[in-house]
């Protein structure tokens, strides 16, 4: 009795323990996790390959018309080349241009399309979608191409698509030229009508003055302003007779519509209104047509009273009326500073009639008639251009011509696999990242210790699956030169080692769940430390499912419950083993309150009987998760081992098994990595561990001097006193 009141001191009440914090994840665990995956990688990307194929070998083949054109931007022009300003968006317009409803309309109608059978049912709004018609990035080449089942309808429809733009803008031109030219024929007939007249009014001069010379006035300050305004005027009518004709232009795309007339004549009558340039008329005139297209487009799509229709009515209605209004105000202000410049020649010509009444009329009618020769002489030249120009195609240029293509273009054999990989190789890495995320299991030491913040005692290497569960338990003792007897043997020594001072003799040896080989571990490293020279005794305290006797082939009639429960002594319930130094104390039969019976006074009271009789005390207990046998048990030992399956173990069930030891103070030295296979997929377990030992035992305890310091080392232990110290 004396005994066990000496003993109970070893098991003193514990401060609980709180949970060390886990170990950062390694920077590689990305690529661990793919590679642990690699197989859902490939077989993603096998699959992505495979639907690829499949599309390339079931799609429709496509061939491509292309033609490539450059446009000018270039046009008839009523006035100097150095007032025109080209819109910016020329080239957009021209591509939206090639893609109406007229040109399409136009190009669908020509024979050499309606002789081609496949190209019978498409229309207009198909057309518009599928034509691709876009401006060079780098360059003002227009490229227009076609995707179609038949390579010839193809290349045939894109053709017919540009000649159909050709001839359009050609019409367009030759139309427009032809109306300036009218113009500016009548206006010349009256030029000319009027330098006539004034050409035979001087001769009359002449004849009356007789043989009056007026070179003598020439050097006369009056004459020589006469001279500068005539100049000035001779311009300034040339610019009404210009801001005329673009205003009677601007008129004909007004149309008769009233409503409109009154917003143009309310504009015309606005007091303060800027007076617009001809490169600010131009402009809004190119925006006028673009800005109709868009109309003719929306028209097609909406009803006439959809408010985008309504709205983009108004816009063109508006900007039709600025547009006309800014020609009017032109030609308005024209008319005006003709005038002001004809008060201006009266005036300084009524000075000179006061000087010398012969020579003003000379001067004047002479600069009359180089005033109206120069106006003539300038109609002559634009009416000679628009005739070249009216005459002449539009400055387009088809670089290339669409030929059926021999090849399809659609589906791109290279891009679809190329895409089908990338795609493959996404999702598969994806899935892998999702199926290592569902699967809970630890994979490498680092990821065990990083998860429990616990160091690792070492890993034991898969064994055969048609080995007995005896062959399994003794496998130190079967096989002491294999991979598994030397794994056993590491943990051995780290065991020793990791007790500090050696003064540990009670060791739990738990798990989470039952399957995960803590038996076959308490069984071995029993063997593995009898054969150090310890006397050890092995006790089967898993009253749920006791394994231990049948791995030694012993009698359990008699044992631990039997000590506990019906009063029979130790020394009777324990049986020895074939292995020298070790004994088994059994579980005994099952008793109905197992819980009760490890949370006894007695249990205690044995523990400190058997620790003063042997070296080593070694417990196989119940799973921590599946009943609290393990919990109450650990709390009676020093330490407590947890053992862990590499094949089965998920981080949450070993952190719970780890939280339940620590909340009820139990002394956990280390985890154990059971069942690490060896066939590569378990090569994470070994990566810092070449011989399956822990990275701290360095000392290989099969060398006699390693064995001799361990005996050395419990041959001095002693109980503790009746204080509570410790040898």
């Amino acid at each position: 009795m004396q005994k066990n009141k000496q003993a109970l001191t070893l098991y003193e009440p514990r401060t609980l323990a709180v949970p060390p914090a886990p170990e950062p994840v390694s920077h590689d665990a990305m690529v661990q996790i793919i590679w642990r995956q690699r197989r859902v990688v490939m077989v993603a990307l096998a699959a992505s390959l495979l639907i690829g194929a499949l599309y390339l070998v079931t799609a429709k083949r496509l061939y491509t018309g292309e033609s490539r054109l450059y446009v000018e931007q270039s046009g008839p022009k009523l006035i100097k080349d150095g007032e025109t300003r080209v819109s910016e968006n020329y080239l957009n317009t021209q591509c939206e241009l090639i893609n109406s409803t007229p040109i399409l309309a136009l190009a669908l109608s020509t024979p050499e399309v309606r002789a081609i059978p496949s190209l019978e049912k498409i229309n207009t709004v198909w057309l518009k979608k599928e034509l691709l018609v876009e401006p060079g990035k780098h360059d003002d080449i227009i490229t227009v191409s076609l995707e179609l089942p038949d390579a010839v309808g193809a290349s045939t429809l894109v053709n017919a698509i540009v000649n159909s733009y050709v001839t359009y803008q050609t019409n367009h031109r030759r139309d427009t030229a032809n109306e300036a030219l009218a113009i500016l024929s009548a206006e010349k007939q009256k030029r000319d009508e009027e330098l006539q007249a004034k050409v035979h009014q001087l001769f009359e001069l002449k004849e009356s003055a007789g043989t009056l010379s007026f070179d003598n006035d020439r050097g006369n300050p009056i004459l020589q302003r006469l001279a500068s305004l005539s100049e000035a005027l001779t311009a300034a009518r040339m610019e009404t007779v210009n801001a005329k004709s673009d205003y009677e232009e601007a008129r004909r795309i007004l149309g008769n519509d009233p409503e409109k007339l009154k917003q143009v004549e309310h504009q015309q009558n606005l007091s303060g209104v800027a007076v617009a340039s001809v490169a600010e008329a131009n402009l809004i005139r190119s925006q006028l047509f673009a800005m109709q297209q868009q109309l003719e487009d929306l028209k097609r799509q909406y009803m006439p009273e959809h408010p985008l229709v309504r709205t983009q009515q108004l816009r063109v209605d508006q900007l039709t009326v600025a547009y006309v209004a800014a020609a009017y105000q032109r030609w308005n202000t024209s008319k005006l500073r003709e005038e002001s410049l004809q008060q201006a020649f009266d005036a300084q010509q009524k000075l000179a009639l006061e000087q010398s009444t012969k020579a003003a009329q000379y001067a004047r009618l002479d600069a009359e008639v180089k005033r109206l020769q120069q106006v003539s002489d300038g109609l002559e030249t634009r009416m000679r251009e628009l005739s070249l120009q009216g005459a002449s195609v539009l400055d387009i240029n088809v670089l290339e011509t669409a030929h059926p293509d021999t090849h399809a273009t659609s589906p791109n054999i290279m891009r679809v696999l190329v895409l089908a990989l990338v795609v493959g190789l996404v999702l598969g890495i994806i899935s892998a990242f999702i199926r290592d995320w569902m699967d809970q299991r630890m994979r490498s030491l680092d990821e065990v210790k990083a998860t429990l913040g616990m160091p690792v005692l070492g890993t034991v290497p898969q064994m055969p699956g048609v080995l007995s569960p005896q062959m399994r338990g003794t496998r130190v003792q079967l096989e002491p030169t294999s991979d598994v007897a030397e794994a056993y043997r590491n943990i051995r020594t780290a065991v020793y080692f990791g007790l500090t001072e050696g003064r540990a003799k009670t060791v739990l040896i738990t798990s989470p769940s039952a399957g995960d080989g803590k038996s076959t571990l308490a069984s071995n490293l029993a063997i593995a430390m009898a054969q150090a020279g310890q006397r050890v005794l092995l006790i089967d305290a898993d009253f749920r499912d006791p394994t231990q006797h049948k791995t030694f082939e012993v009698d359990d009639a008699v044992g631990l419950s039997s000590v506990l429960c019906a009063g029979f002594s130790i020394d009777k319930a324990t049986r020895p083993t074939a292995v020298s130094g070790l004994d088994l104390l059994p579980c005994g039969p099952i008793p109905r309150n197992p819980s009760e019976i490890l949370n006894s006074q007695g249990f205690n009271d044995i523990l400190g009987d058997l620790a003063a009789k042997y070296d080593q005390i070694l417990l196989d207990s119940p799973p921590v998760l599946a009943v609290t046998d393990a919990r109450i048990a650990s709390a009676a030992c020093e330490v407590t081992l947890l053992v862990l399956n590499a094949e089965r173990s998920s981080r949450k069930t070993a952190e719970l098994a780890r939280d339940s030891l620590l909340a009820v103070g139990a002394n956990i030295l280390g985890i154990v990595v059971n069942d690490v296979p060896q066939n590569g997929n378990g090569e994470g377990f070994h990566s810092k561990y070449g011989y399956y030992g822990h990275a701290d035992a360095k000392d290989n305890d099969r060398s006699s001097g390693a064995v001799r310091q361990i005996q050395k080392s419990f041959s001095g232990l002693k109980l503790v006193n009746q204080s509570g110290g410790r040898a």
